[in-house]
């Protein structure tokens, strides 16, 4: 693969569609097939830390370089850090060739610092180069309203903000922060028995957890994992029973004592909440 400075292996395939449902899965998807290099267009990340920003950013050039188009992902602030360097020692043009060859340009966490001397010219003359000759994937915690006033003056940032707008897709994402999600949320290590809102599996039940796991996989959800499994049960258990319709249906009430299957299980929960498992487990293989 064509690539350079790629932090870790992210792939589409990899990442959590159904964690920040703000995410356009559509859209990610359409620009995963490489089209928008065809027509040089650009690719704006834009949302709050954690929410997948560099996770996309990095799996789009994962598919660029898959489909055999060169591609360069480095930190906003490590670009200019270069570009300053190389003003220092004649270097400017040889290194803003590095910058602005590729098919593919990804810029991570513009906009993470201010920029100052003279970063916003060098900034922009990446952009300029690039215009409508190659593409440029940028990642930002900032709103777009919010990079013109990254350029200082106003008239580059007009022009600046003019050529990568134009042709551009930008990805507004909404969201809690993988990396730190709310407790509701967070999972447990796999393989051990947990207790999730009331939900208290045997390491014996475990086994069974898996084989709705392997359901949740069968049924489109390529990440699922245990842990995930048990949540699916507390959070969204409409969901759940839906995928074991097809087998895995019994569940346990911790307070209640009794075996039900899905339909039963869900019954139970929407008329006693008060019960303190507010969940059921996945009960152990039958003898």
């Amino acid at each position: 693969m064509r690539r350079t400075a790629f932090e870790h292996a992210r792939t589409l395939k990899d990442f959590d569609f159904h964690f920040n449902p703000s995410v356009p899965k559509a859209k990610v998807l359409e620009l995963g097939t490489c089209s928008f290099l065809e027509r040089h267009d650009n690719v704006l990340i834009v949302g709050p830390t954690g929410v997948g920003k560099s996770h996309l950013a990095q799996a789009l050039g994962h598919r660029a370089c898959r489909a055999g188009c060169s591609a360069h992902n480095l930190g906003a602030h490590e670009l200019l850090l270069q570009l300053r360097a190389a003003r220092g020692d004649g270097s400017n043009e040889k290194r803003l060739l590095r910058f602005t060859s590729p098919e593919l340009l990804i810029i991570d966490d513009l906009g993470l610092r201010g920029l100052t001397q003279d970063e916003p010219a060098d900034l922009y003359e990446v952009v300029r180069r690039r215009y409508e000759r190659k593409s440029t994937v940028i990642s930002s915690n900032r709103g777009i309203e919010e990079w013109p006033p990254l350029f200082g003056d106003p008239l580059m940032a007009s022009a600046a903000m003019d050529r990568l707008l134009h042709h551009s897709h930008v990805l507004a994402i909404e969201g809690d922060s993988y990396r730190n999600p709310p407790p509701t949320r967070r999972r447990a290590p796999v393989g051990t028995t947990v207790r999730i809102d009331g939900l208290r599996p045997s390491r014996e039940a475990w086994a069974r957890v898996e084989a709705l796991t392997a359901q949740l996989r069968r049924a489109g959800i390529s990440r699922a994992r245990p842990s995930g499994a048990l949540e699916l049960l507390v959070l969204h258990p409409e969901v759940a029973a839906q995928v074991l319709a097809g087998g895995c249906r019994d569940y346990h009430c911790a307070t209640w004592g009794a075996w039900l299957d899905a339909a039963g299980a869900i019954a139970h929960q929407d008329t006693l909440p008060v019960h303190e498992a507010q969940g059921f487990i996945v009960s152990p293989a039958r003898t």
